[in-house]
């Protein structure tokens, strides 16, 4: 799959790709995830990432929901690579609307400053920061800014799926 500038993606956002990845992401479909996993493991694998980190849902969206799938995302990458997976290193510290029908300046405004990072290991680390979906890439350019602003050395980018 394509990188998304420098966003390293497992599958093409569209047709059989785009249906797992809404079964995973809106229904909690763990076997979904278990399909796509090996795609982006593929990508990611040759990393040489201290811990993973996935762009974390802001609190009130999951108390709405029950779930992050990010996190899982995450937690099961981490686990494939046999890193840490550091949860609480960023957070998105204010709600955004939803990204989807933004124009890519409109998606950069809309997460401008809504991730905060801190987490003890960030001093000097090499993290993997994981999304679902990477359109523009803006959420993922904000969310390694804030960690690279905590004192992560290098942050690669990727997402399960990736627009074509």
């Amino acid at each position: 799959m394509r990188a998304l500038g420098a966003v390293r993606t497992g599958v093409a956002y569209e047709g059989v790709g785009r249906r797992l990845v809404r079964r995973f992401k809106f229904d909690g479909r763990g076997d979904a995830l278990a399909v796509l996993l090996p795609y982006l493991l593929d990508r990611v694998e040759p990393l040489p990432a201290q811990a993973v980190v996935g762009v974390p849902r802001h609190r009130r969206r999951v108390r709405e929901t029950g779930a992050d799938p990010v996190h899982d995302l995450a937690r099961r990458v981490a686990r494939a690579r046999g890193l840490p997976h550091w949860r609480a290193a960023l957070v998105r510290s204010r709600p955004t609307p939803t990204q989807s029908g933004l124009s890519p300046a409109e998606r950069r405004r809309n997460v401008a400053g809504a991730f905060s990072a801190g987490h003890p290991g960030l001093a000097g680390a090499r993290v993997l920061l994981l999304d679902d979906v990477a359109t523009t890439g803006a959420t993922l350019a904000e969310a390694a800014a804030a960690l690279r602003a905590a004192g992560a050395r290098r942050v690669w980018r990727a997402a399960l799926a990736g627009t074509p």
